[in-house]
């Protein structure tokens, strides 16, 4: 497991840290392919934080124009890691909204006991694995704020998750279009995040992966990036490092103004394999 996003350099990328050490890699690990990469862009300050492992994603994008973005990034992921990593419940629903509340308290009991940072809030989404056999995986998906999943296929990608932010409130209104949203501010002022609420009430999305598909999750500083250029880099990614690379790249050179990170897991078929049978080490 690799946790990042503190050092202000362009796009550094981060891999699966969590392989079996003691009599080789389990089964689990040829049929997930996972990487993620980060860059500041402009920003001063990279906020973005990201975890990855060959079972999860977790992401949080600290909450811009408030003291202790960063903090609230990185207690969150913790929390989040932390819970998934502890548990000894099955990958399932309540699960991951118990990551979800525990990472909500985290954030709270850091605002309440320094006032420097007593509005810090950030942005989190989760994705954990529930079963992988050869050709499809199952996975649950949650987010708060604006930091997007999507399903890529061979033929689309699909918006897993929906913005919490004033422009797809007014969206969903018919106040704007969806081309309006992309310029305006409301973009940037998020409606739900973890910190600002004593209870945060997460939405869980199941989502199966054939094999040759890939699950992103990333900030808002991707959002620079039609689904079709996500697509295309996806799609023409010999493996997630690639993808992650080009997909951050891609955001810098279309002039994302925010911090932007990206992960992704791809499905890679192989041999049949339920997550969790992989013999002792």
């Amino acid at each position: 497991m690799e946790i990042f996003g503190r050092r202000p350099r362009r796009a550094r990328i981060r891999t699966d840290a969590g392989t079996s050490r003691s009599g080789g890699a389990s089964v689990a690990d040829s049929l997930i392919d996972c990487a993620f990469a980060t860059a500041i862009g402009t920003r001063p300050e990279n906020q973005d934080r990201c975890a990855i492992s060959k079972r999860w994603i977790v992401l949080s994008d600290g909450a811009g124009g408030h003291a202790g973005g960063a903090l609230a990034a990185e207690v969150t992921v913790e929390a989040v890691v932390a819970c998934l990593t502890a548990s000894a419940d099955p990958p399932a629903a309540p699960l991951l909204e118990e990551a979800v509340w525990r990472a909500n308290d985290a954030v709270r009991s850091r605002r309440l006991t320094d006032p420097a940072v007593a509005q810090m809030a950030a942005t989190l989404t989760v994705a954990i694995a529930v079963s992988a056999i050869e050709d499809e995986s199952e996975w649950l998906v949650t987010s708060i704020g604006d930091s997007r999943a999507w399903h890529v296929t061979p033929e689309c990608p699909v918006q897993l998750t929906e913005d919490d932010n004033v422009a797809a409130q007014l969206v969903k209104t018919g106040a704007i279009t969806p081309t309006e949203a992309l310029a305006h501010p409301g973009r940037h002022w998020i409606t739900r995040a973890i910190g600002p609420e004593d209870r945060v009430a997460p939405g869980v999305t199941s989502v199966r992966m054939q094999g040759g598909d890939a699950l992103l999750i990333a900030s808002d500083g991707l959002d620079v990036l039609s689904p079709a250029a996500i697509h295309d880099v996806i799609a023409g990614s010999a493996s997630a490092d690639d993808a992650v690379e080009q997909l951050v790249e891609a955001a810098l050179r279309a002039g994302t103004l925010d911090n932007v990170t990206a992960a992704v897991i791809r499905h890679v078929p192989s041999a049949c394999h339920r997550l969790g049978d992989e013999p002792a080490a």
